[in-house]
């Protein structure tokens, strides 16, 4: 019984495999959160990579020659982005004196300060590498940008 006795103490005091088992009960959570920081990331990169074809496409429309038929910007986005068409949302507008017109042909009265803007959105399907649940579902992300023409 004294051997068991001795046997018990000792390993008691032995330390030399905590940091082992401490790792193996860490490891997890670590692995799963590295996991989703690269996920989020990835989804940030998406977002930004739309936002920069938005900004692309919409200074192509502030070099070109003024018009009222920007529909090529709306293409320029989409090729730009690696999407659709239909995935590109296009908004023209005009303002006389801070309040927008109903067209963006529409003329301001003498003296009205004019501005002219257009706005582009593009969205995209953003699909995460780990499911984190079983009826996880793709994110729709969106990337915008606007210019003021005149």
């Amino acid at each position: 019984m004294t051997r068991l006795a001795d046997f018990l103490k000792r390993l008691k005091r032995d330390a030399r495999g905590t940091s082992v088992i401490e790792f193996a009960l860490v490891a997890p959570i670590l692995g799963v959160l590295v996991v989703g920081i690269a996920d989020y990331a990835r989804g940030f990169s998406e977002r930004f990579a739309l936002e920069a074809a938005a900004h692309r496409a919409l200074e192509r429309a502030g070099v070109g020659s003024a018009s009222s038929d920007y529909s090529y910007v709306r293409q320029e986005a989409a090729a730009a982005a690696g999407v659709p068409i239909e995935s590109v949302t296009l908004d023209n507008w005009v303002e006389c004196d801070g309040t927008r017109q109903s067209t963006y042909s529409a003329a301001c009265a003498d003296g009205q300060q004019v501005a002219r803007y257009l706005y582009v959105k593009i969205v995209k399907t953003f699909e995460p590498n780990f499911k984190w649940t079983s009826s996880a579902q793709p994110i729709n992300i969106q990337g915008d940008a606007a210019v003021r023409l005149q």
